[in-house]
Formats: structure tokens, C-alpha cells, sequence
């Protein structure tokens, strides 16, 4: 017969600092606003898009598009990290 050795218990699981958690799910909903805000602002101004003179418009606020949406991304990631916490 084999020896069965006793199975170590599991280390235990680091208290949830559920003060944290929240703290961070409003965090990351305050920074999913600027993304909000340039994705409306983005389909305005697009809807709006009629002659190449605005077309060179949108590709002069393209760069703060593109902040407002990587500032959302951050929210998202911010929120999902609370989450799995």
C-alpha cells in the first residue's frame, strides 16, 4: 500500500478590502466619462461631416478622440481589476 501523506492546507486568501474595491469601481466610472464624451462627440461631428474643409477639422481633433477613448480603456480595466479583486 502507498503512504498517503496529508495534503497541506491552502494558504488563506488575503482579506477583501471591499473600501478599496469600491474606491476603485468609482475611479474607473469617472474615467469611463471622457470616453462617453468623445464617443458622442465623435458621432456628432461625423454625422455632420459634409465637405472636405470639416474633414480637416476631424483630423485635427483626432489625437483628443483618441486620449478620451485610451482614458475610458483605463476606466474599463480599472473597473474589471476591482471586480476580480
Amino acid at each position: 500500500m502507498s503512504d498517503q501523506q496529508p495534503v497541506p492546507p491552502l494558504a488563506p486568501r488575503p482579506s477583501l478590502n471591499i473600501f478599496l474595491s469600491i474606491l476603485m469601481v468609482l475611479i474607473g466610472i469617472v474615467l469611463l466619462l471622457p470616453g462617453l464624451c468623445s464617443l458622442i462627440f465623435a458621432a456628432i461631428t461625423l454625422s455632420n461631416l459634409r465637405s472636405l474643409d470639416n474633414a480637416l477639422g476631424v483630423v485635427e481633433i483626432l489625437p483628443l478622440w483618441i486620449f478620451g477613448l485610451v482614458i475610458g480603456a483605463a476606466g474599463v480595466g480599472l473597473i474589471v481589476l476591482a471586480i476580480r479583486r
